[in-house]
Parts: C-alpha cells; structure tokens; sequence
C-alpha cells in the first residue's frame, strides 16, 4: 500500500515539472516571439524612414516640403534596408539558439500621393511647417479676416436683392411702356370725323329732298351711299380703337401682376437675409419693397382704374351707336328720308359722349417723354464701366502671360470630394504660407506705380491663378477685379441707403428718367438701380487705388466716399484719390482665400509649385508622382517555428 502511494506521488511529481518546464518553454517562446516582433517593427521604421529619407531636396529648398520621388527600386531598396536593420553587428541575423530571426519578404504598398486625399496632403504638410517651423498668427489678424469675410457675405446678399430690386424696376418699365400704350390709343380715339361724316349725310338728304320733285336725283343718291359708307367705316374704326386700349390695359395689368410677384420675392429675399443686415438698413428695405408691391401710387396724374373704366363705357357707346348705325337706310327713297333724319340726330346726340373727356382728364397731366430710353443710359454707364474694367482699374498694360500644361495637380480635383472644415487660425495659417511662396498683381508694381512685366516666369500672378485657376494672368486679374468689386459694391450700396442726401439726388434723377407716369413705386425701384451703378462705380474708383498699392478703407462713410453721381453720369472716373488708411491689396486677397473653396486652393497650390518647378527646368514635374506616405509588409520567421509571421507598419511626411 505505502508503495502505490509513493508511486502515485511520484507520477504526480514528474507531472507538475512537466507542466512547470512547458510553461516556462512557453513563456521564453513567447518572449522571443514579441522580441522579433519589436525588432522586426524596429527594423521596419527605420527602413522606412531610411527610404523616406530619399525625398527631393529641390521641394524642399523651394517649397519647405517633404516628397519622395516614386521609383521601380523602392520595394529593393526597402527590403535591403530591411534585412540590414534585422542584423546584428557582426552582419548577420540573429542567430541567438532558439530565436533566429529572418526576413522571409518585405514590401511598401498602399502609397499615399500628394494629390490624393482631396488634397489634405499638402495641407498637413504645409501647416506642419508653419506651425513648428517659423509662424505665429496673431489674434488680431484672425479678427480682422473674419470681420471682412463678414462684410463679404453681407455685400453678397444685398447684391442679391438689388439685383431683384433691379428686375422689379424692368417689370416697372414694363408696366410704364403699357401706360404710354394706353395714353397712345386713347389718344387716336376721336368722334370729329364722324361727326363731320353726319353732318355731310344730313346735307345729302337735305339736298335729296329738294331735288325730289325733279329727275331721278342720281347723283344725291350716290354722294349720300358713298357719305354714310365713310360713316359707317368711321364707326368701325372707333370701336377697333376703343378695343385696342381695351387691350393695352390687359397687357397693363398682367404686367403689374409681374411687378408685384418679383417684389414679393424681393421681399422674401431680404427676409431670408435679414441676419446679414443692420435692423436700420433692413426696415429700409422692406420699407420699399412694400411700396413695390402695393404699386399703386401715381401721385394723382394717372388713374389707370378709371381710365379702363371710361373705356368699358366707351366701347358700350360705340356698340350702341353702331346699333343705331343699322337703322340708317342704305339708300334713300321718299318714305325713309324721315328715319334717316331721327338716326342721324341720335348720333348727333350719342358721339359727343365718345369724346372722353373724363378719359382725356386722367391722363392730361403726364408729360409724355420724348426719348423713352429712360433708364437705359443709367445701365449703359454700367455695361461700360463693366467691359473696360481691367483698363480703368490698372491704367497700364497687364501680363499677357498664358499656361497650356497638362496634367497639373488642379485636373485631380474632385467635386463633392470635401473633408472637415479646417479652423480660422489653420486656414489664416495656410494663407500666410501661400504669401510668402508666391507674387500677386501688386508685388510686381516699381516706386513709380509701373508694373514689371518682363519676367522670366511662366505666370506672374500666381496667387491669383491659385484663387481662379485660368490659365492666363488676365484672366486670373480679371476674376479678382470682379470679386472685389462686388465685395465694394455691396459696401458702398449699404452707405448709400442710409445717406439720405445720396439717395435723394438718386431719387431726383428716376423721376426724371421714368417719373412720367407718376408712379412712385417705379420711380423708388429706379432709384435702386441708380445707386446700385453708383455703388459699382464708387468700387471701380476704390480698385483703382487699390491696384496701385493704395488702400481701401473697409468701412464706407461721407468722409472717405469719392465719385459724384455727376461724374458716374459723364462716366468720368480718373480722378486719382490716394488713402493711407484701410485694407491694402494683399489683405483683401487673403480674405478671398479665407473663403475659397478648400480643395480648390489644395490642389491650385499643388499645380502653383509644379509650374515653379517647370520654370526651374523640370518639365515633366508633377505631385501626382511624389509620395507623401505608405504602408510596409514584413514577413518573417522565428527558428524553427513552422509558423510565419507578418508585420504591419505606416508612415507619411507632415
């Protein structure tokens, strides 16, 4: 009995160690595997940042940035850097009994280039640089971004409902052209010719009854015929005529109808808008636009409700008339010359009535213009200022310069391809490095206001061509110019709605030019339209000292306000004004980059440094062959485990 115990104590014995030496066997087993598996993922960033290390020095002397070249040798390369980092200092691999480790494969995939990711690569890059490398934004300068983009989408929005306002006034002219049609055709309708054509068939009858005891009167016969045809087409005329302005008031009211549609919609405009605007300049607005809507204001010269009315009464006389038209005899005998005499003297008494003189009365008091242009010359100072924009602004010959590569960074953009907003202070941030790269218009101006355009460069205006992307410096000058003078446009509209003398000598020159009629609400859209070119014209003044390295104040006020509705009128802009104060060129430009599209201005950036890159000899040059960051594959074995092992790593520039 003692025996099976000692026996059973020492299989249990023998059990236990052999558990005991299998765990630890597991243990240095297992702490070999996770010592490759560090040194394998050692090995692997450094040979990764041993490959990375080969980037172009060419972008990062130009541009401050990191970028590797793609090349057929960077998976050997890799795999040799790899294999070297995984030996020990004798040169070869760890050969430590029981924990040889050896490289079985290695490899570099998923590559991230430079214009992948909606452009986020240069992005990073580029913020990495100024964040850590040499900039510090100020407060200040943030602030004084987001106040002008502010300013900027209020210039937007007014824009906007002046320009509806802009329509409402054509729908106006409109309505006012079918006034002048209504007071053009109530003119023609006069009863003096029939009423001549009765007193001539009255003759003819006289005259039949004299001769009636004579010869067969023939000849009375045929001149009474003829007489009371002429009276008869008279009549017919008159009623055509009465129709006709009938009409005329038809074509009147559908165009009132217009007019008070596009002034609802004006007004649902500026509701939608009303966060952009000050509580002043917004009453102001609605103020008028509900003038446009109740459109019904002549100031006493033409009532067009009663003036259609005297026309329904006109046309039911005529038919009346016309009716009694039909008892006149077609030729007279002996026993109808009676009834002809009692028709005649029927019209005698019904025509007057035609006459309308409480038609005549509505209208007598408006002074038919001779030249019907009316607003038209106000809007061709427009067109004008507008076609010779480039030349008033610069006054000098700009470049002529134009881009025909293909395959730049900017062909890669995307629609719809848009990441997270980036914060005020990143996009500040990424703006400040754009001007310090890259010249825009006014950095090529000399001492004397002249501008440099014997360049060796493919594009001059480069910050310009990265907000706009044309492939001409003229092109990219001119959709800045446009922009801005929107922006302005905007700005001084705002002024000049709260300056009352402004808006009164605006107000003074629409009722001369569409005040005819009386209508005040077509003379208050008009005046919109006055100060709408005049506020463009004030903006063309403003980017005129703009471009020649002047400022602009942002804030319009009396003191700082240039061009007089005078001058706007003669289209007479060369005065030259000069501010030290304000906004210079350079910052208005980075308040449009502030709300530029973000992927635009990535990708615009990138073709940007590709250009520069073919002006420094580089001709094939593009991003979309430079790698910003990639994935590593190694796989390896442990002694004389059977089983693989495989390593996963990543790395990228920024």
């Amino acid at each position: 009995m003692n025996k099976k115990v000692k026996a059973q104590i020492t299989v249990y014995a023998a059990l236990s160690v052999f558990l005991v030496i299998t765990l630890i066997c597991t243990c240095i087993r297992s702490a070999a595997v996770s010592a490759s598996r560090v040194r394998v993922e050692m090995a692997s960033v450094l040979s990764m940042e041993a490959v990375f290390a080969g980037y172009s020095s060419e972008l990062l002397e130009e541009f401050d940035i990191f970028a590797l070249q793609e090349s057929e040798q960077l998976q050997s390369v890799f795999l040799q850097y790899l294999k070297k980092n995984t030996q020990t200092a004798a040169g070869q691999e760890n050969v430590q009994p029981g924990s040889r480790t050896r490289v079985t494969a290695g490899s570099l995939d998923s590559f991230t280039y430079m214009t992948d990711d909606a452009g986020e690569c240069i992005n990073q890059e580029i913020l990495s640089y100024m964040k850590y490398g040499v900039y510090n934004i100020p407060q200040e300068k943030i602030l004084q971004q987001q106040e002008l983009e502010k300013q900027k989408k209020q210039s937007e929005a007014l824009n906007e409902i002046t320009q509806e306002i802009g329509k409402c006034e054509e729908t106006f002219c409109e309505q006012e052209e079918a006034v002048l049609g209504i007071i053009e055709r109530t003119g023609q309708i006069s009863v003096d010719n029939a009423l001549q054509y009765v007193s001539d068939v009255k003759e003819d009858i006289d005259l039949y009854e004299e001769v009636s005891g004579e010869e067969e009167p023939q000849d009375v016969q045929d001149f009474y015929k003829r007489n009371r045809t002429a009276l008869n087409n008279e009549l017919e005329e008159i009623q055509e005529k009465i129709q006709a302005a009938l009409e005329q008031t038809e074509v009147y009211e559908n165009q009132r109808e217009k007019v008070q549609k596009q002034a609802e919609f004006c007004k649902s405009k500026a509701e939608q808008k009303k966060e952009q605007f000050s509580d002043d300049l917004y009453n102001g607005l609605m103020q008028d636009i509900d003038s446009f809507i109740r459109n019904d204001d002549r100031n006493g010269q033409c009532d067009i409700e009663a003036v259609k009315n005297a026309l329904y009464a006109d046309k039911e006389g005529i038919e009346t008339v016309r009716e009694q038209m039909h008892g006149l005899p077609k030729e007279l005998t002996q026993e109808n010359s009676m009834q002809a005499e009692e028709v005649l003297y029927n019209l005698e008494e019904c025509l007057p009535d035609l006459n309308g003189e409480e038609l005549v009365s509505q209208y007598s008091a408006i002074n038919v213009p001779q030249n019907t242009e009316g607003l038209k010359s106000v809007r061709n100072v427009f067109k004008q200022l507008k076609s010779t924009m480039v030349e008033r602004i610069t006054g000098q010959q700009v470049s002529d310069k134009e881009i025909a590569y293909e395959n730049l960074a900017d062909t890669l953009y995307q629609r719809g391809a848009q990441k997270k907003s980036e914060s005020i202070s990143n996009k500040v941030l990424y703006n400040e490095y754009l001007f310090m790269e890259f010249a825009s218009y006014t950095d090529y101006l000399k001492e004397d206001k002249t501008l440099e355009t014997q360049t060796q460069k493919q594009l001059d205006y480069m910050l310009e061509y990265i907000l706009y992307g044309k492939t001409s410096d003229e092109e990219n000058l001119q959709q800045g110019m446009t922009e801005l003078s929107l922006m302005r446009e905007g700005v001084n509209m705002a002024y000049l709605l709260t300056d009352s003398e402004k808006k009164a000598e605006a107000y003074a020159v629409a009722t001369s030019l569409v005040g005819f009629t009386g209508n005040m609400a077509a003379v208050k859209a008009a005046q919109y339209v006055i100060l709408g070119v005049w506020a463009y014209g004030e903006s063309i003044v403003e980017l005129k000292q703009l471009y020649r390295g002047g400022n602009i104040e942002p804030v319009k006020t009396r003191q700082n306000w240039k061009l007089s509705l005078q001058e706007l009128l003669s289209v007479d802009l060369n005065q030259e004004y000069s501010d030290e104060k304000g906004l210079s060129y350079e910052e208005y430009l980075k308040m449009l980059f502030l709300l530029q599209n973000e992927q635009k201005k990535y990708y615009r950036t990138m073709s940007a440094m590709e250009i520069r890159m073919i002006e420094l000899g580089n001709t094939d040059f593009r991003l979309k062959n430079y790698i910003y960051g990639a994935q590593s594959r190694a796989a390896f074995k442990i002694g004389t485990i059977p089983h693989s092992y495989e390593k996963t790593c990543s790395y990228h520039y920024g």
